[in-house]
């Protein structure tokens, strides 16, 4: 099987970012739906301002140390860091039945995987890889 590297050209948000709550009620019978996430796990997410980056990527390793923050996580504030990646995969790629396995070595902490505002997996694990 075909494998691609994706560690390159990932976006990243520091944060949570605001989400208007839908306006109306098409709004909210939209977002329901399967792929019409209204915030950054939305295909046509804002994220312009976001800051590109590599994996692996640890985003607390930037923030300020303060003495009153844990000394486990390095003096530094817990939060949550949002990661962005666009790619295409071409059908000659594609495995029996048209199934593409996307693999992530290592992540910390939490993570929820999201394609194309589909919500696929919630991993809690720290630091270990999940399909």
């Amino acid at each position: 099987s075909l494998k691609y590297l994706l560690n390159s050209a990932w976006l990243f948000h520091y944060g949570e970012p605001e989400v208007l709550p839908p306006a109306n009620h098409a709004e909210t019978y939209l977002s329901a739906k399967a792929g019409g996430a209204r915030d950054p796990a939305g295909t046509d997410w804002d994220d312009l301002e976001w800051n590109l980056v590599t994996l692996p990527h640890d985003f607390l390793v930037d923030r300020e140390t303060k003495r009153c923050y844990n000394p486990n996580h390095g003096y530094r504030p817990r939060s949550t860091g949002l990661y962005r990646r666009s790619f295409k995969v071409p059908s000659s790629s594609q495995g029996a039945h048209g199934k593409v396995w996307l693999e992530f070595e290592g992540v910390a902490s939490a993570a929820t995987v999201w394609v194309n505002g589909h919500k696929l997996h919630a991993h809690s694990c720290g630091y270990t890889g999940l399909v």
